[in-house]
């Protein structure tokens, strides 16, 4: 099975990217990569632009976004990824519960837990508390947080596993 990127951001990741759709689905073509999703922070303002550049390019456009999580200790992210119509349906109620509140984005783990069909969730991104209590070994809490994630996803939570 070929390596799919399933954690890209573009330049609509104010602060956190430069990549331009145009030319990642080009390096995409260039590289031989038959796949690959974009994961913005709380939005999908290029998720429609980088399906038709994709689909022009006969790349399979994964459409998803890294959303944050309110919690009461700290904020969280997760990475999720449409699977279907209804889980991109899903991705926008949730990008608009996030940017209601323009100076903290961001939605409760009720919210998420509202929005789930079709949709699968990436956990354990350096971005994540589960990242974080992983490196300070606090297996208690990892279990905790896990516990909580597989509560709301289901069968379609998987842990992300990356090397900084």
């Amino acid at each position: 099975m070929p390596f799919v990127h399933l954690h890209v951001h573009t330049g609509f990741s104010f602060h956190q990217s430069t990549i331009r759709i145009d030319r990642l689905v080009a390096q995409c073509v260039d590289l031989g990569v038959r796949r690959c999703a974009v994961t913005d922070t709380n939005t999908l303002a290029g998720a429609i632009r980088f399906y038709r550049a994709a689909r022009a390019a006969s790349v399979i456009p994964i459409l998803g976004c890294e959303l944050t999580i309110h919690r009461e200790e700290t904020d969280d992210a997760v990475i999720l990824l449409a699977r279907d119509l209804a889980g991109y349906s899903n991705l926008c109620r949730l990008v608009t519960c996030a940017q209601q509140d323009r100076e903290h984005m961001g939605v409760s783990m009720e919210q998420l837990g509202q929005h789930t069909g079709g949709v699968i969730a990436l956990y354990g991104a350096p971005g994540s508390v589960l990242y974080h209590m992983l490196g300070q070994r606090q297996e208690r809490q990892d279990e905790t947080l896990l516990q909580g994630m597989r509560a709301v996803f289901g069968e379609n939570l998987y842990l992300d596993v990356q090397n900084p």
